[in-house]
Order: structure tokens, then sequence, then C-alpha cells
């Protein structure tokens, strides 16, 4: 049976989209972006993976979307007001591509550990200036 973890294509769709964005859809040029790094805690212990993205709210430009590794985040960012939602999944299980079938792909079943008012209802915003920002600190509660 071919493992596929869900992990490592997450990462993978990530990366592309993250060089997608990069290469050629009007992002800033690099002398104008700005380091923003941090760390992201979930009931007080490091988010072990996952992703941040920060969505701008001038609606013109692309967002930016980072791994989050070890409760740690790095990227460069444009000036701006950022709308930020943080992502992380847990392996809750596995299932066969075709049930019944001996040499299926066998995926991971997963589940968002993140709550939704941090993700797909996030009211978390970061202001952007021209300064970096080193230790931003995401501390997330699940109630």
């Amino acid at each position: 049976m071919h493992r596929i973890s869900s992990k490592h294509f997450e990462r993978f769709l990530v990366v592309l989209f993250a060089c997608i964005v990069v290469s050629g859809c009007g992002f800033a040029a690099n002398d104008d972006l700005v380091s923003v790094a941090g760390s992201v805690l979930l009931k007080g212990k490091p988010v072990e993976s996952g992703t941040i993205e920060f969505k701008y709210a001038d609606g013109m430009t692309p967002p930016v979307i980072t791994l989050i590794e070890n409760g740690e985040f790095a990227t460069r960012l444009s000036s701006g007001t950022t709308k930020v939602v943080i992502s992380s999944t847990v392996k809750v299980g596995e299932r066969a591509e075709y049930y019944g079938a001996e040499d299926s792909p066998i995926y991971e079943v997963t589940k968002e550990q993140i709550p939704a008012k941090y993700n797909t209802r996030s009211q978390l915003t970061l202001e952007v200036s021209d300064r970096p920002i080193e230790a931003i600190l995401y501390d997330l509660k699940t109630r």
C-alpha cells in the first residue's frame, strides 16, 4: 500500500502557492518587504506544525502563507493591515481511498485543532509598518 501524508501534501501546496505568489503576481519588490517572525501557542504549548496566513485588507496585495514549525514562523511582508489566519491539523485516523481494494492508497484523516475564531472566523489582525517585527506571540485559547 502507498501512504500519502496529508501533512507533506499540505506543506507542498503551501510552498507551491508561495512560489507562485512571490514569482509574479504583482508582489512588492524585495526591498519593500519587512521581516516578521514570532511564535504560535495553543493552550500554552507550541503548535507543532501548521500555517499562518496574512491576508491584506487592501484586497490588491496577494496573501502570504508561511509554515509554522515547532511553534515558530518567519516571513517577509509588505506594509499594510493584514488579517491573520492560523491553521493546524492533527491526525485522527486513516482511510483507504478505495474501500475494499487491497492496493488502495491510504490517506490520513485529519481534524483542524485551531478554534474557528483564529482561522475561518479570525478577527486577528497585524499592522505591518516599515520596521521588522521580531517577536510577535499568538497565544491561542480554546475557549
